[in-house]
């Protein structure tokens, strides 16, 4: 500390470091004894076995952990009275210095400074005819002034050793503190009753005392991270009694509060009370949060009001009417409780974003669907005294879903089904394709945001290598694929691109990665297992006739189905037994014919709008273009192709007006890309030396050369030689990709049934028995 002033010293009262370092010490004495009784209790009892040796284990453990904390507590105490001993007799000497000063008629400052006090006016006066009374006067003065000096200097270094003294004391208590904290961190004091006390608090409106915000946050958003970790990869996760008590208790304090009152809890408390109390019902409202005793979270675990909000039907009212401001008459839909569902969703979108598996975020994803069907005619929702124009409602809907799809685990039960029936109220039961509708069928606008976060995961980890992400996505790729193939669904997808393109084109971004697993590839030579199911020729149509009626969505799904025929006929030049041709054949038919669907659809839509939009977009020559992005196994995932795409880009002139014929499909499915892409696969091999040096015009170096093969009418006439020429060298299979490349496209044409032999594909996770699928 800065060297204490005067009034500082006299100001202090030590008797209460006193009274502060006995408290310490009978603290200790308190744990000790409560540490010898737990043993004494335990090995008193008339048991034995296994159980008996575990508890007499962790007593002995419990004992020595106490005991620790005992040693340190009265090691705390002694600092504190050994400081107290020192610095109340230095004080004390200090005070009593300054007092013998003043009584020999010096004045000490503040600070500390010794002068003179004494009135040498009438001594003066009386001896200023007498040299030797004047001589006599200045001595004294002089004499006081070195007096003066000296207690000045005694006075300062009392004081400074004083300040030393209080450093060296709080020295200790912060070593002795630190030690405590480790030894009874802040996380041990979590319990239900401290839970209860600070719900209680909470309830009542009084302010919680720091210690309280520390215990609040240690059991919410500053959680052992081993457990979040847990919970982030699907598993049940085991956290101390005392910490689910805890996070119950702050539950139960909650019940029967309205959204609004469960708002305002926080309210001056501090910036973060708020997002530990989200945090807080989004643990507890975790499955796989559970205790060894059994208790386990989950919605029948949340504050009332908000179980209620996530699992009732908000959208069992009719429609009306307002007029606004205008005097405009709208019509609208009534939202049951639509202020609280709004108030739900900030409460929740202020915890903590890491949390996964929590009920709280599948509630909210299906409340939303819910609401967005409930409300795609009107547009408008009204509940409460609250009313939502279409704008301000899709925001709404769309900041919610993103609160939602932040939890990866929630958004692929959204989508898949699974877990999802604890939304349900009165044993109800969740239909995850219902609720995809429910999304499709709304116009959302540019509020697409939610939306993007609920898929476009399924997308983005396509290539992962992390075996629970790639369960999620297979998951969900699965159930979004058979949504979208659906027949059940097809009115309302079928205009999904015209309704809100925007939706198409994440839907389109999600499942394309995905294209060889719904058209049976999966698993064949060379083409990745993601685990996907497959889909019918008719369930693969619908995919492409709902996500074509989107020109942008259109170019995504297209030019992605020609990079996986670009893959295949690839793997087919390395390893020709695989029925790569054939499915091929199969994904090129279904783009067609979905797309001519689509087609049909749009121009009874839109007419004369779509003719002016392209359907098909022109090929932009990169090293991108050729294969699908996490499809390309290695070495070509690492060194990604950068000198051969394909040819015959379309261009804005052949587009125009013709993007609805047939053909400029077609042309996506170029025959001398398949031709390139099979010798390329073959050349690769070893044995295949003499392709280079017989045909060395096509080739750069080592490496068959787009540029090269392509540049020019002799160079494909070359390209075609050196396919016969391999056909002609035993090698019948590089000229039969047409014949089954043709086959799969009849297998799978309008009226045609599936004829390709059925492929073993994945099998059971359970059994690891292979499955069969046609």
């Amino acid at each position: 500390m800065a060297v204490p002033t005067r009034t500082q010293v006299n100001a202090f009262r030590f008797e209460l470091l006193a009274t502060a370092a006995q408290r310490i010490f009978d603290l200790g004495a308190q744990i000790k004894s409560d540490g010898e009784r737990i043993q004494t209790t335990i090995a008193g009892l008339d048991w034995d076995g296994q159980g008996a040796n575990a508890a007499e284990l962790r007593a002995e453990d419990e004992y020595y952990e106490f005991r620790r904390a005992a040693i340190e507590l009265e090691d705390l105490s002694e600092a504190v009275s050994s400081g107290m001993i020192c610095m109340s007799g230095t004080a004390n000497s200090l005070i009593l210095r300054a007092l013998c000063c003043e009584q020999q008629k010096f004045v000490v400052s503040d600070h500390w400074q010794v002068t003179d006090g004494e009135d040498y006016s009438q001594a003066e006066g009386e001896g200023s005819g007498d040299a030797e009374e004047s001589t006599s006067v200045t001595a004294t003065m002089k004499r006081r002034a070195q007096i003066a000096e000296t207690e000045t200097a005694q006075l300062r270094a009392l004081a400074q050793t004083l300040a030393d003294q209080d450093t060296t004391c709080a020295d200790a208590i912060t070593t002795h503190s630190a030690a405590l904290e480790r030894l009874t961190p802040v996380s041990s004091a979590i319990g239900g009753g401290i839970g209860d006390r600070i719900g209680d608090k909470l309830v009542k409106g009084e302010p919680l005392t720091d210690f309280e915000r520390r215990v609040l946050a240690a059991a919410t958003t500053d959680l052992d991270p081993r457990t979040t970790a847990g919970l982030n990869v699907g598993r049940p996760t085991a956290i101390s009694q005392a910490e689910f008590d805890f996070l119950r208790e702050i539950n139960r304090d909650m019940d029967g509060l309205t959204m609004k009152e469960i708002l305002a809890l926080s309210d001056g408390q501090g910036p973060a009370t708020r997002t530990n109390l989200a945090t807080a019902v989004e643990l507890m409202g975790c499955p796989g949060l559970r205790t060894a005793s059994g208790d386990h979270g989950g919605m029948a675990q949340v504050p009332t009001e908000i179980r209620s909000l996530l699992t009732s039907n908000l959208t069992t009212k009719t429609s009306g009417t307002y007029h606004d401001e205008n005097g405009t008459h709208h019509r609208v839909t009534v939202i049951d409780r639509l202020d609280g569902f709004r108030n739900l969703s900030t409460f929740i979108g202020a915890g903590d974003k890491n949390i996964q598996g929590s009920d709280i975020n599948r509630g909210l994803a299906k409340q939303v669907s819910e609401i967005s069907r409930a409300t795609k005619t009107t547009g408008h929702a009204m509940g409460n005294g609250l009313q939502m124009a279409p704008d301000e409602l899709n925001e709404f809907m769309s900041d919610t879903l993103t609160i939602a799809g932040e939890d990866k685990i929630a958004a692929r039960d959204f989508i898949t089904g699974k877990n999802m029936d604890v939304t349900c109220d009165n044993g109800g039961r969740y239909n995850a394709n219902d609720h995809l509708a429910g999304l499709s069928e709304h116009r959302w606008g540019d509020h697409l945001g939610g939306l993007n976060q609920m898929f476009s995961w399924i997308g983005d980890d396509a290539g992962t290598t992390n075996p629970f992400t790639k369960t999620l996505t297979r998951d969900a790729a699965t159930s979004l694929g058979s949504y979208l193939g659906s027949e059940e669904y097809l009115d309302t997808n079928k205009k999904l691109g015209i309704n809100t393109p925007g939706l198409a084109r994440i839907f389109a971004n999600a499942v394309h990665p995905y294209l060889g697993s719904y058209v049976g590839a999966e698993g064949l030579a060379g083409i990745p297992d993601h685990g996907v199911q497959y889909l019918n020729s008719d369930e693969l149509k619908r995919v492409f006739q709902s996500l074509n009626t989107d020109p942008e969505a259109a170019k995504i799904m297209n030019v992605e189905a020609a990079k996986w025929q670009n893959l295949m006929a690839y793997q087919y030049g390395i390893n020709p037994d695989a029925p790569l041709a054939e499915r091929a054949g199969m994904l090129n038919q279904a783009m067609t014919d979905g797309s001519a669907r689509a087609i049909a659809t749009m121009y009874d839509e839109q007419k004369e709008e779509y003719n002016q939009q392209k359907l098909i977009y022109s090929v932009v020559k990169d090293a991108g273009w050729l294969f699908p992005a996490t499809a390309v196994l290695e070495p070509l995932l690492q060194q990604p192709v950068t000198d051969w795409v394909l040819g015959h880009e379309p261009t804005q002139d052949d587009a125009t007006g013709e993007s609805t014929d047939p053909k400029k499909l077609a042309s996506l499915s170029d025959p001398y890309a398949f031709k390139f892409a099979i010798l390329k696969g073959y050349s690769e091999q070893a044995g295949t030396e003499w392709l280079r040096t017989t045909f060395p015009s096509i080739f750069d170096g080592n490496e068959l050369s787009w540029d090269k093969a392509l540049k020019d009418h002799e160079s494909r006439n070359m390209l075609i030689r050196a396919v016969s020429k391999v056909t002609d060298n035993g090698v019948p299979y590089a000229t039969q990709w047409n014949t089954f490349y043709t086959d799969g496209q009849k297998a799978t044409s309008e009226n045609g049934e599936e004829m390709v032999e059925a492929d073993c594909r994945g099998g059971d996770e359970e059994s690891g028995e292979q499955t069969c699928e046609k």
